[in-house]
Order: structure tokens, then sequence, then C-alpha cells
């Protein structure tokens, strides 16, 4: 039986760097139907491990690659859904009142606990900027 890959370790120059050489191969035609085909697959861990030093399996980086998709998919719906919401472009924040948020606030944060495997006791993979996260994403 094969071992199970123990669960990345993600810092902000390392998803940048993920993001970057996704869009390099999106733009090589390598995700011809929303996902990437073999070729895109053995690229993105072959440059990765040459950008970074990094050597993670196809798994690891798929995994970042669904959990960055569920993330553009949460900023869409919240971004859809409710009105009257601006964008902070300095912040790269949600702008809403604090009425808006004390209203909101509790049941966002229960969806988001709902879908994540985050726990009161770990922090997030990464802070980069959500914008940049969700760039790669937001590529049709």
């Amino acid at each position: 039986m094969a071992e199970k890959a123990e669960k990345a370790v993600w810092d902000d120059a390392h998803v940048v760097h993920f993001i970057s050489i996704c869009k390099e191969e999106i733009a090589n035609g390598n995700r011809p139907l929303g996902f990437l085909n073999p070729i895109g697959w053995k690229n993105l861990v072959e440059k990765f491990e040459a950008r970074t030093g990094k050597n993670l399996t196809r798994t690891q980086l798929k995994n970042k690659w669904d959990s960055m998709k569920k993330e553009y998919t949460w900023f869409m719906e919240l971004k859809i859904a409710a009105t009257g919401l601006g964008w902070d472009d300095a912040k790269q924040t949600v702008d809403a009142s604090k009425e808006w948020w004390d209203e909101h606030l509790q049941v966002l944060a229960e969806y988001f606990l709902a879908f994540t495997s985050f726990s009161k006791n770990k922090e997030p993979d990464s802070s980069v900027h959500f914008s940049k996260r969700i760039e790669l994403m937001s590529l049709r």
C-alpha cells in the first residue's frame, strides 16, 4: 500500500510560484478542459521543484489547486450574493459597513469553518493577498 504524502506547508513565496507556473501552463494550452492535462501536471511538478527546491507530489499540488478554487468560489458567491459591498484595492478586502459585518459575520464564519480544514488552533496556509490567490482560478 502506498504511503500517504505529508500535508504540504505553503508560504507566500510558494503560493506566488504556484500561481505563476499554473498561469504558464494555462497559457501553453495545458488546461484544455478546465483542469491541467498530464503534460501540464508534469510541468507543474518539475517547475515547482526547480523554482522552490520543494519536491511536492502531483496530489499535493492538486490539493492546493482545489483549495484555491474553493476560495475563489466563496469569494465570487460573496461578491455576487451580497449587494451593496465594495472592494478596497489598497487593503485587498471587501468593503462593507460595520452593520453589514455584524449581521453576516456569524453566518460567514460558520460557512467557512464547515468547508475548510482549518481549526481554531490552526492558521490558514497562506496570507498572500486574496486577489492574487484567486487570480489563477479566474483565468478562462
